[in-house]
């Protein structure tokens, strides 16, 4: 079984595979991050994190493409749906997704 590339986005490092098995009959799709540009977010929210911001709003996140995808993935939480958004809150108040956050204090 062979892959082949349909699409690159530049602009998160995202690639996404086909894969076809003619014996089983199945179609694959697969999708492959740019786990350095995920790092290198991650990095930046951490540098940002404890620097102040304005008394008005508050920028709480940033939160790659691809951490977006497997959160839909893994827990099920459209964050980008009004549904979603208590979900997304309790997850970015969690120590385990701290990473993501930019500012200090409860979403």
């Amino acid at each position: 079984m062979t892959e082949r590339l349909l699409s690159f986005d530049p602009i998160t490092g995202t690639k996404t595979w086909h894969s076809y098995d003619p014996l089983t009959k199945e179609t694959h799709i697969r999708n492959e991050f740019d786990r350095q540009m995920i790092v290198d977010q991650i990095d930046h929210n951490k540098r940002i994190h404890d620097k102040p911001q304005g008394r008005e709003w508050k920028h709480a996140a940033r939160i790659p493409l691809q951490i977006v995808h497997h959160i839909l993935m893994t827990e099920g939480v459209d964050i980008l749906s009004e549904e979603g958004w208590p979900r997304m809150r309790k997850l970015l108040n969690d120590p385990e997704y701290l990473h993501l956050r930019i500012w200090p204090g409860r979403v």
